[in-house]
């Protein structure tokens, strides 16, 4: 199969728009208006199985958009979708994620794998095989009625204080916008309209112009970002994470995850993690003279900003990398989850070179970018280690601050 990693980016991406789909859906599987017979007839070929009843129903409305709209996606990839013999066709990859490993292609083990160290849950236990909402319960569609709670309402809370707190700020089920309407309140007095935010989803999808799995994938992730940032990704679990945030670092870490595969000298550790802090900021944007300095201000922050973006995306494209691979990016710092592997570090080593020498010859020692990387575990990741992420961060932020004290320390050593 040609392009693999990029059929692995977008599979993973869309492993679980079933979610949405599935709560802009008034019915269940049975009574549901947008599952046809074949996509029924899948329940026992895509979903896992608990003591005889099939779960995490939300898989089939994965299946069931990825057939709506099988044109595009069969002159994207170039292969018949309809072969669900074939483990790596794009349904089974997506839709199959919850079956038990045993019944996954090697594809589909990836991103099992990384939707499990996404969320931080093992999807092969007994607890995650009986967290889906039984449809024949009374209040079995609950979760179409709920909303994502904003993450600043636990930042200092203990596990306790969460489970005794009796009331929250809701985020707004709509599309991203910069209104008042748009951050969280303690009231609603509608019910959220997933079905609403589905549709728009749904026509900007439709209107997605590019012929390439990269173009097509980065699109998708953007529309995903506008429309799915205040849909939770879990109901069951405490719903402050998003559907996109799950989505984007499933696929950022299943891409890692195939390319550590494929290493030929592999590390104990799977991931690094790389971050980049800007140096010399305040001295650089009130270095200006008082006439225009507000325009001077607003422009040298807007400059920072881009040059920001213009270094992540060096980045990325020097190490093969994809927009979900950016965790973070604001504020003159960002973050890259990348593979642990020798060409990364090899490359990464370069760029770190590069991109001191450009920032040198345009700023002189005005301005420096500090980048380091720590390598992290799929242990730490999925909290069955004695290091914690707390701990990664810390060290990465050492390991950056030391590089901060020895500015231009490479450019001295090759050209003193």
């Amino acid at each position: 199969m040609e392009n693999i990693r990029e059929h692995i980016y977008l599979a993973a991406l869309l492993h679980d728009i079933g979610k949405f789909y599935q709560r802009a859906d008034t019915g269940s599987v049975g009574s549901s208006k947008k599952l046809n017979e074949k996509i029924k007839k899948l329940e026992g070929q895509i979903l896992p199985s608990f003591n005889g009843i099939t779960s995490h129903k939300h898989a089939l409305w994965t299946a069931q958009f990825i057939a709506d709209n099988e044109a595009v996606f069969k002159n994207l990839i170039g292969a018949d979708l309809s072969d669900l013999s074939n483990k790596n066709n794009l349904i089974q990859l997506s839709a199959g994620h919850h079956l038990p490993m045993l019944q996954q292609s090697e594809l589909g083990k990836i991103i099992k794998e990384a939707d499990m160290l996404s969320s931080g849950m093992d999807r092969e236990s007994e607890i995650a095989l009986k967290d889906e909402q039984d449809e024949q319960e009374k209040n079995w569609d609950a979760f179409k009625r709920k909303r994502m709670i904003s993450i600043l309402e636990i930042i200092h809370l203990k596990n306790d204080e969460i489970e005794q707190k009796s009331t929250w700020k809701h985020l707004p089920v709509t599309d991203i916008s910069l209104s008042k309407s748009f951050f969280p309140k303690g009231k609603f007095d509608e019910q959220p309209d997933y079905e609403t935010l589905w549709n728009k989803f749904q026509r900007d999808f439709k209107f997605i112009q590019a012929n390439t799995y990269r173009a097509f994938s980065e699109t998708l992730l953007n529309l995903l970002f506008k429309y799915a940032c205040n849909v939770p990704a879990s109901t069951i679990n405490f719903p402050d994470v998003s559907l996109y945030d799950h989505s984007k670092m499933t696929a950022a870490l299943a891409v890692c995850l195939y390319d550590y595969q494929q290493a030929t000298d592999k590390s104990e550790n799977e991931f690094l993690l790389i971050g980049a802090d800007f140096s010399g900021i305040q001295n650089y944007i009130y270095q200006i003279v008082s006439k225009y300095a507000s325009k001077n201000l607003k422009g040298r922050s807007f400059y920072l900003r881009i040059l920001s973006d213009a270094v992540v995306r060096y980045i990325l494209k020097e190490l093969n990398l994809f927009q979900a691979n950016v965790i973070y990016n604001s504020g003159g710092s960002f973050y890259i989850i990348a593979p642990h592997t020798p060409f990364v570090k090899e490359r990464l080593q370069n760029i770190i070179s590069k991109v001191e020498q450009s920032m040198f010859e345009t700023h002189g020692s005005t301005l420096f970018l500090a980048v380091d990387a720590v390598e992290v575990s799929k242990a730490t990741l999925m909290r069955k280690s004695e290091e914690t992420l707390a701990d990664v961060w810390g060290d990465l932020f050492i390991k950056r601050d030391k590089k901060k004290s020895q500015r231009f320390s490479k450019l001295i050593e090759d050209n003193y």
